[in-house]
């Protein structure tokens, strides 16, 4: 049974700009944006009167959409990058005061790299979730045995007590103040009265 003219709904024709330029990597959406399909989803992301804004949103969101992740909502939250560096910056001084070998802080040098290498520079502390811990460890687990394996584990696990640590240093919300304990061993021990 064909259908009638009469109950056709006639096909709108919208005037969707030309690419500003031919390596322009958005398209003009017919929804009036700008949008850009990464990895089977459309992203949309800016109108069609503001080409270069988009774009500009295109390039800052670029990495995290083309991994599948949620883009970055605030840009000054705490990169893996900014972590590492930040927990190296630390160590280094320890080195240069006596108070850290220039020996453990290669180790913290190693595992920094690794961390890097597995989770990038951009991905967001906040973002990391178990199984990307979970992932972490089978990866270095191929490259070492157990001892190195715990000793790597355990500066994997410095860099982000540091960067939690850091972190609620900067919150005024936080009541419980962070200690540093420094290399005074007797910091460590509480004195009963």
């Amino acid at each position: 049974m064909a259908r009638s003219e009469a109950n056709c709904t006639p096909a709108t024709q919208t005037n969707k700009p030309a690419k500003p330029y031919p390596e322009f990597p958005l398209f003009a959406h017919a929804a009036g944006v700008w949008a850009k399909k990464i990895r089977g989803n459309l992203h949309y992301l800016g109108p069609w009167d503001d080409p270069d804004g988009a774009l500009n949103k295109y390039l800052e969101q670029k990495e995290d959409l083309h991994a599948g992740r949620a883009p970055r909502l605030n840009p000054e939250a705490l990169t893996v990058k900014e972590a590492v560096n930040t927990f190296l910056d630390e160590k280094k001084h320890r080195v240069r005061g006596g108070g850290l070998s220039a020996r453990t802080w290669d180790e913290y040098k190693e595992a920094c790299d690794t961390i890097i290498a597995a989770y990038g520079k951009t991905r967001l502390v906040s973002d990391l979730r178990p199984e990307d811990f979970t992932a972490l460890r089978r990866r270095m687990a191929k490259r070492w045995g157990p001892a190195r394996l715990g000793k790597m584990i355990t500066c994997v696990r410095c860099v982000f007590k540091f960067a939690y640590e850091a972190a609620r240093l900067n919150d005024p919300q936080d009541p419980i103040p962070a200690v540093d304990r420094g290399t005074d061993p007797t910091a460590w021990c509480l004195e009963l009265p």
